[in-house]
């Protein structure tokens, strides 16, 4: 129902009415939105061995204790090994699968391995 109409038909169609309507932004039309510019949510990240990494910053805003962006996450996979471990996998286990920048939820097969939360 919603892709019969465009977005600015749709707005027409809602404006009318008492009713709270937006749309879903990609992360591009989020970065270019006025109201993530005007208070400035789009920050740059330090990171050790490359450019600033733009991302969102802290939504709620403080006058007296402003956030700290002094790093970035970590990247992908770098803590893949020591999760499988703590999963229960074995060094030789691991050691057979291609890791490098990769994350164990690649490997479906793998999964009942996991212990179940109780």
């Amino acid at each position: 129902m919603i892709a019969t109409r465009t977005l600015a038909e749709w707005q027409a169609v809602f404006a009318e009415r008492d009713v709270c309507v937006e749309p879903v932004l990609t992360l591009d039309e989020m970065a270019q939105h006025p109201q993530v510019q005007a208070r400035g949510l789009i920050v740059e990240v330090p990171r050790p061995d490359a450019p600033p990494q733009r991302q969102v910053g802290f939504p709620v805003q403080f006058s007296r204790t402003p956030p700290a962006y002094r790093h970035t996450g970590p990247p992908l996979g770098a803590h893949t090994r020591e999760v499988l471990q703590e999963a229960g996998f074995t060094p030789e286990e691991i050691e057979r699968w291609p890791l490098k920048g990769r994350s164990a939820l690649i490997f479906p097969a793998s999964i009942e391995k996991i212990p179940q939360q109780t």
